[in-house]
């Protein structure tokens, strides 16, 4: 295999990855905060695409880039629609469970939540699969040459950049805001959090809006190079969910490297002439390193 074919794969793997990661911080920032994996995160994200969808196009299909004025709508709503169903969830639904003492039911409520909207999606909008509409006219561009009959995409690198900067950005906002601070405040103890005056109801329905807007844009950046389905959102989160998993559930941060990780691996997948592996390989490598995690490395992961 030729170095430019490697730099190819590398390029593909960390632009996918970046969406990962940005997917997986999310679940990561909502777990430090609740103990729980938020199981409904990616059919929220993919909600919040459909719905941005329909109010820029009406699902027109169309082979044209749409007007600025549309896809901005499409951004915007699809980012206010996830994010405001992550505030509503835990609002609405994991609060009181919270104040009744029964943790154990988050993880119910966020499965049923995510069956829920699959339904929903799968009855209101029954094609097979819809496009995104792009923000640049990428199949008009021409590939960056690598020599030796490799390239890079220009989308590659488009959505590697804005996987970068959103990453970046939400670590600047979670390590050196007052936001940040808080949140960091009721993840090592809610209780002492509160009584020095945290708003931690308020914090923890911040953090799953946050969650909300990075697995929105991970999904705007994605899904025009492929179709938008009803299952589109729960692939995009089992990927997260692999990604955190795969740094043991540390920090967004580390999430995010897990989902380049993951990105990495499914281009390696596909480099080595094994396609139909690109979705399982990943999870394997998961479940291997779950399995050999050694024990108090496993213990912090849940702490």
């Amino acid at each position: 295999m030729s170095w430019a074919v490697v730099v190819q794969s590398v390029v593909t793997g960390l632009a996918t990855g970046a969406a990962y990661g940005l997917v997986a911080a999310g679940f990561v920032l909502v777990f430090r905060l609740t103990g729980i994996l938020h199981f409904a995160h990616g059919d929220l994200l993919g909600a919040g695409l459909f719905v941005g969808l329909l109010a820029s196009t009406g699902l027109a299909v169309s082979s044209t880039p749409p007007g600025t004025g549309r896809y901005v709508m499409l951004v915007l709503v699809a980012i206010l629609v996830a994010a405001a169903a992550g505030a509503a969830l835990y609002a609405v639904l994991l609060r009181p469970a919270f104040r009744r003492g029964a943790e154990g039911q988050w993880v119910a409520i966020t499965v049923a939540v995510a069956f829920v909207v699959q339904a929903g999606l799968a009855v209101g909008f029954p094609r097979a699969a819809y496009i995104v509409p792009d923000v640049l006219p990428f199949d008009r561009w021409r590939p960056i040459g690598l020599g030796g009959g490799a390239s890079v995409p220009p989308r590659s690198v488009f959505v590697l950049a804005v996987g970068l900067a959103v990453g970046l950005a939400a670590d600047l906002v979670l390590t050196r805001t007052r936001f940040g601070l808080g949140l960091r405040a009721v993840a090592d103890d809610a209780v002492a959090a509160a009584l020095v005056g945290v708003r931690v109801d308020r914090l923890v329905a911040a953090a799953f809006a946050l969650a909300g807007v990075l697995g929105a844009v991970a999904g705007l950046v994605v899904a025009p190079a492929t179709t938008l389905g009803p299952q589109t959102g729960l692939l995009l989160g089992l990927k997260g969910i692999a990604a955190a998993l795969l740094v043991g559930l540390r920090s967004p941060r580390h999430a995010f490297a897990g989902g380049l990780a993951v990105g990495l691996l499914e281009a390696a997948a596909v480099s080595f002439h094994f396609p139909e592996w690109r979705d399982v390989a990943p999870l394997v490598v998961v479940l291997i390193a779950l399995a050999w995690r050694p024990p108090e490395l496993a213990r912090e992961a849940v702490e």
